[in-house]
């Protein structure tokens, strides 16, 4: 199941980036094309603090819990795969913060790109 963080994801304007974006996530969880958790938790859309001229704030990238995957190795192919499944020329999907209690998915439109 797909699930947001409660009580701290904002979603300011549902664009058809954000909107492909959560299409595609919930496809390719409900599929389990990698060894996932049972859920996948969103932890931030239009919300908290990013970096300067971060696609957050123009609601094109959202964030994803990974410490609840199994593994390493699954965390590495979840990102792979599900970068596959977006479009690599089209969207962007790193572990941003890797090994810390900030680690997370970051995915989002890739830079130099307008969508659609």
């Amino acid at each position: 199941m797909i699930k947001f963080k409660s009580g701290s994801v904002n979603i300011k304007v549902f664009t058809p980036a954000l909107s492909l974006i959560l299409y595609r996530l919930e496809f390719f969880h409900r599929n389990r094309l990698t060894e996932q958790p049972e859920d996948i938790v969103i932890t931030s859309v239009n919300d908290s603090v990013h970096g300067e001229n971060s696609k957050h704030y123009i609601d094109q990238a959202i964030d994803i819990r990974s410490k609840n995957f199994p593994s390493s190795a699954a965390k590495a192919e979840f990102r792979k795969e599900f970068e596959r499944v977006l479009g690599p020329d089209e969207f962007t999907v790193i572990i941003e913060n890797l090994g810390t209690e900030n680690e997370h998915f970051h995915v989002q439109v890739k830079k130099g790109r307008t969508f659609p």
